[in-house]
């Protein structure tokens, strides 16, 4: 069986993180690797209010959501920013 994985890839600041998700995998499980030890190492206070957005987005991606749903047709590659913005205020 072949697995299919894409490559996300997550900008926070001056760095880029890279790591292969299926593409069912959540954003969720995409936000948690990010703010980890094995990602950018976020503080507790500042990972309870990361959230992922696509680059030139004004909303955060649903955390529930595949991220294959979010790869380009043909494309294997996601680039996502990490963000700290407040959404609940509109």
């Amino acid at each position: 069986m072949v697995r299919i994985l894409n490559t996300v890839e997550v900008r926070y600041e001056h760095r880029t993180i890279h790591h292969h998700f299926a593409p069912a995998a959540t954003v969720f499980k995409v936000l948690q690797r990010a703010v980890s030890k094995k990602g950018f190492c976020l503080d507790p206070l500042a990972a309870a209010k990361a959230n992922l957005i696509l680059p030139g987005a004004d909303a955060p991606m649903p955390r529930e959501a595949a991220v294959g749903k979010f790869v380009k047709p043909g494309h294997c590659v996601l680039t996502v920013d990490l963000t700290l913005k407040d959404f609940t205020n509109g």
